[in-house]
Protein backbone atom coordinates (compact mmCIF):
# COMPACT_ATOMS: atom_id res chain seq x y z
CA UNK A 1 0.00 0.00 0.00
CA UNK A 2 2.99 1.96 0.98
CA UNK A 3 4.77 1.80 -2.44
CA UNK A 4 1.14 2.15 -4.46
CA UNK A 5 0.73 5.53 -2.78
CA UNK A 6 4.13 6.68 -3.48
CA UNK A 7 3.53 6.02 -6.78
CA UNK A 8 0.63 7.79 -6.43
CA UNK A 9 2.29 10.92 -4.88
CA UNK A 10 4.34 11.07 -7.75
CA UNK A 11 2.04 11.70 -10.62
CA UNK A 12 0.52 14.97 -8.16
CA UNK A 13 1.52 18.30 -9.94
CA UNK A 14 1.70 20.57 -6.97
CA UNK A 15 1.38 20.04 -3.02
CA UNK A 16 -0.14 22.54 -1.02
CA UNK A 17 0.36 22.13 2.96
CA UNK A 18 -1.52 23.40 5.22
CA UNK A 19 1.48 23.85 7.86
CA UNK A 20 5.39 23.59 8.19
CA UNK A 21 4.75 20.55 10.14
CA UNK A 22 2.90 18.87 7.16
CA UNK A 23 4.88 20.02 4.70
CA UNK A 24 7.91 18.10 6.85
CA UNK A 25 5.80 15.13 5.82
CA UNK A 26 5.12 15.52 2.77
CA UNK A 27 9.29 15.98 2.00
CA UNK A 28 9.83 12.76 3.83
CA UNK A 29 7.14 10.38 2.94
CA UNK A 30 6.80 11.57 -1.00
CA UNK A 31 10.36 13.28 -1.61
CA UNK A 32 8.76 16.29 -2.95
CA UNK A 33 7.95 20.23 -1.79
CA UNK A 34 4.91 21.86 -0.60
CA UNK A 35 3.92 24.97 -0.42
CA UNK A 36 2.37 25.94 2.89
CA UNK A 37 -0.93 28.07 3.01
CA UNK A 38 -2.44 27.94 6.58
CA UNK A 39 -5.88 26.97 6.96
CA UNK A 40 -8.31 30.54 7.28
CA UNK A 41 -9.85 31.48 10.29
CA UNK A 42 -12.77 33.37 10.95
CA UNK A 43 -11.30 36.80 12.48
CA UNK A 44 -14.71 38.43 11.78
CA UNK A 45 -16.33 36.14 13.74
CA UNK A 46 -13.70 35.31 16.37
CA UNK A 47 -12.96 38.53 18.00
CA UNK A 48 -12.14 40.21 21.15
CA UNK A 49 -15.18 41.55 23.36
CA UNK A 50 -13.41 44.94 24.21
CA UNK A 51 -12.32 44.00 27.67
CA UNK A 52 -8.69 43.79 28.98
CA UNK A 53 -9.38 41.09 32.20
CA UNK A 54 -10.48 37.87 31.82
CA UNK A 55 -13.09 35.59 33.92
CA UNK A 56 -10.37 33.70 35.31
CA UNK A 57 -11.07 29.84 34.11
CA UNK A 58 -8.56 28.10 31.53
CA UNK A 59 -10.64 26.58 28.78
CA UNK A 60 -10.01 23.09 26.92
CA UNK A 61 -11.95 23.10 23.71
CA UNK A 62 -12.84 20.58 20.94
CA UNK A 63 -13.70 16.73 20.20
CA UNK A 64 -13.42 14.04 23.57
CA UNK A 65 -11.52 11.78 21.94
CA UNK A 66 -8.67 10.10 24.01
CA UNK A 67 -5.93 9.51 23.35
CA UNK A 68 -5.27 11.57 20.31
CA UNK A 69 -6.61 15.33 22.01
CA UNK A 70 -4.89 13.97 25.51
CA UNK A 71 -7.90 16.17 27.13
CA UNK A 72 -7.36 13.13 29.76
CA UNK A 73 -3.61 14.87 31.21
CA UNK A 74 -5.29 18.14 31.20
CA UNK A 75 -8.04 17.15 32.96
CA UNK A 76 -5.43 15.43 36.07
CA UNK A 77 -3.63 18.26 35.58
CA UNK A 78 -6.56 20.34 37.00
CA UNK A 79 -7.08 17.96 40.16
CA UNK A 80 -4.12 19.70 41.37
CA UNK A 81 -4.61 22.87 40.84
CA UNK A 82 -7.07 25.50 42.21
CA UNK A 83 -8.15 27.41 39.15
CA UNK A 84 -11.11 26.30 37.15
CA UNK A 85 -11.20 24.75 33.97
CA UNK A 86 -14.03 24.98 31.65
CA UNK A 87 -14.49 22.31 28.84
CA UNK A 88 -16.06 22.86 25.42
CA UNK A 89 -17.04 19.83 23.76
CA UNK A 90 -18.11 16.44 23.64
CA UNK A 91 -17.28 13.15 22.41
CA UNK A 92 -16.95 8.88 23.06
CA UNK A 93 -14.55 9.88 25.76
CA UNK A 94 -17.35 12.16 28.09
CA UNK A 95 -18.08 9.30 30.44
CA UNK A 96 -14.19 8.58 31.16
CA UNK A 97 -13.32 12.24 31.59
CA UNK A 98 -16.34 13.04 33.90
CA UNK A 99 -15.21 10.69 35.57
CA UNK A 100 -11.96 11.38 36.29
CA UNK A 101 -12.65 15.26 37.03
CA UNK A 102 -11.99 17.23 40.16
CA UNK A 103 -15.16 19.50 41.11
CA UNK A 104 -13.09 22.71 39.54
CA UNK A 105 -13.62 21.05 36.15
CA UNK A 106 -17.15 22.34 34.31
CA UNK A 107 -17.96 20.45 31.03
CA UNK A 108 -20.19 22.91 28.86
CA UNK A 109 -21.04 20.24 26.14
CA UNK A 110 -20.86 20.65 22.28
CA UNK A 111 -21.04 24.68 21.55
CA UNK A 112 -21.68 26.24 18.26
CA UNK A 113 -19.54 29.04 17.40
CA UNK A 114 -22.06 32.17 18.46
CA UNK A 115 -22.05 30.07 22.24
CA UNK A 116 -18.24 29.33 22.08
CA UNK A 117 -16.57 32.89 21.06
CA UNK A 118 -17.89 34.40 24.35
CA UNK A 119 -16.76 31.61 26.12
CA UNK A 120 -13.06 31.78 24.11
CA UNK A 121 -13.18 35.37 24.95
CA UNK A 122 -13.80 35.03 28.80
CA UNK A 123 -10.66 32.55 29.75
CA UNK A 124 -7.43 33.55 31.03
CA UNK A 125 -6.04 30.99 28.43
CA UNK A 126 -6.95 28.02 26.09
CA UNK A 127 -5.27 25.32 27.09
CA UNK A 128 -3.74 22.77 23.96
CA UNK A 129 -2.36 19.51 24.53
CA UNK A 130 -2.89 18.05 21.14
CA UNK A 131 -0.20 17.56 18.19
CA UNK A 132 -2.14 19.06 15.88
CA UNK A 133 -1.34 19.27 11.67
CA UNK A 134 -2.29 22.79 12.17
CA UNK A 135 -4.96 23.56 15.10
CA UNK A 136 -7.51 26.02 14.78
CA UNK A 137 -8.28 26.14 17.88
CA UNK A 138 -5.58 28.26 19.46
CA UNK A 139 -5.51 30.64 16.41
CA UNK A 140 -9.27 31.49 17.11
CA UNK A 141 -8.45 31.81 20.53
CA UNK A 142 -6.03 34.29 20.02
CA UNK A 143 -8.34 35.96 17.65
CA UNK A 144 -10.35 36.66 20.58
CA UNK A 145 -7.61 37.96 21.91
CA UNK A 146 -6.81 35.21 24.38
CA UNK A 147 -3.64 33.97 25.00
CA UNK A 148 -2.84 29.90 24.40
CA UNK A 149 -0.60 27.38 26.78
CA UNK A 150 0.34 24.39 24.04
CA UNK A 151 2.13 22.03 23.75
CA UNK A 152 5.42 22.27 21.57
CA UNK A 153 4.69 20.47 18.76
CA UNK A 154 3.13 20.23 15.58
CA UNK A 155 1.00 23.03 13.72
CA UNK A 156 0.99 25.29 17.20
CA UNK A 157 5.05 25.59 16.93
CA UNK A 158 4.03 28.15 14.03
CA UNK A 159 1.10 29.92 15.28
CA UNK A 160 2.18 30.70 19.12
CA UNK A 161 4.60 32.93 19.74
CA UNK A 162 6.22 32.71 23.22
CA UNK A 163 6.16 35.42 25.79
CA UNK A 164 3.24 37.32 23.39
CA UNK A 165 0.69 35.08 22.63
CA UNK A 166 1.30 32.46 24.61
CA UNK A 167 3.63 29.82 26.19
CA UNK A 168 4.29 25.91 25.65
CA UNK A 169 5.25 23.59 27.51
CA UNK A 170 7.57 20.73 26.72
CA UNK A 171 6.36 17.17 27.37
CA UNK A 172 2.39 15.91 26.75
CA UNK A 173 2.04 15.04 30.46
CA UNK A 174 -0.58 16.29 33.41
CA UNK A 175 2.51 17.71 35.37
CA UNK A 176 3.87 19.68 32.80
CA UNK A 177 0.34 21.18 31.80
CA UNK A 178 0.21 21.91 36.30
CA UNK A 179 3.75 23.85 36.00
CA UNK A 180 2.52 25.56 33.30
CA UNK A 181 -0.52 26.86 34.58
CA UNK A 182 0.96 27.44 37.78
CA UNK A 183 3.77 29.84 36.10
CA UNK A 184 0.98 31.05 33.93
CA UNK A 185 0.48 34.83 34.39
CA UNK A 186 -2.81 35.66 31.87
CA UNK A 187 -2.21 39.32 32.51
CA UNK A 188 0.82 39.37 31.14
CA UNK A 189 -0.17 39.47 27.77
CA UNK A 190 -1.53 42.06 25.41
CA UNK A 191 -5.23 41.21 23.70
CA UNK A 192 -4.26 43.72 20.90
CA UNK A 193 -0.92 42.04 20.27
CA UNK A 194 -2.58 38.97 20.76
CA UNK A 195 -5.34 39.76 17.88
CA UNK A 196 -2.73 41.26 15.36
CA UNK A 197 -0.63 38.02 15.46
CA UNK A 198 -3.95 35.48 14.64
CA UNK A 199 -5.04 37.88 12.23
CA UNK A 200 -2.18 36.43 9.89
CA UNK A 201 -4.16 33.94 9.32
CA UNK A 202 -7.40 35.71 8.24
CA UNK A 203 -9.48 34.42 5.61
CA UNK A 204 -9.04 36.85 2.77
CA UNK A 205 -5.38 36.24 3.27
CA UNK A 206 -6.05 32.66 2.72
CA UNK A 207 -8.35 33.27 -0.65
CA UNK A 208 -5.74 35.55 -2.19
CA UNK A 209 -2.98 32.71 -1.83
CA UNK A 210 -5.02 29.94 -2.52
CA UNK A 211 -6.18 31.85 -6.14
CA UNK A 212 -2.21 33.28 -6.38
CA UNK A 213 -1.23 29.24 -6.48
CA UNK A 214 -4.56 27.76 -8.15
CA UNK A 215 -3.44 30.43 -11.47
CA UNK A 216 0.53 29.42 -11.21
CA UNK A 217 -0.33 26.04 -11.27
CA UNK A 218 -3.07 26.33 -14.19
CA UNK A 219 -0.31 28.55 -16.18
CA UNK A 220 -2.63 31.98 -16.25
CA UNK A 221 -1.46 35.10 -15.86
Amino acid sequence: MRAADRRAASRVTRYVAESGYVADQIKRFYGRDADVVYPPVDCERFKPNGRRDHDGYFLLCGRLIEPYKRFGIAIEAFRHLPQRLVVAGDGPAYPELASRAGKNVEFLGRLDDEELVPVMQGAAAMVFPSTDDFGLIPVESMACGRPVIAFGAGGALETVKPGVTGEFFAQPTAEAIREAVEQFDADAYDPEAIRAHAEHWSTPRFKARMLEIIEQTAGRN
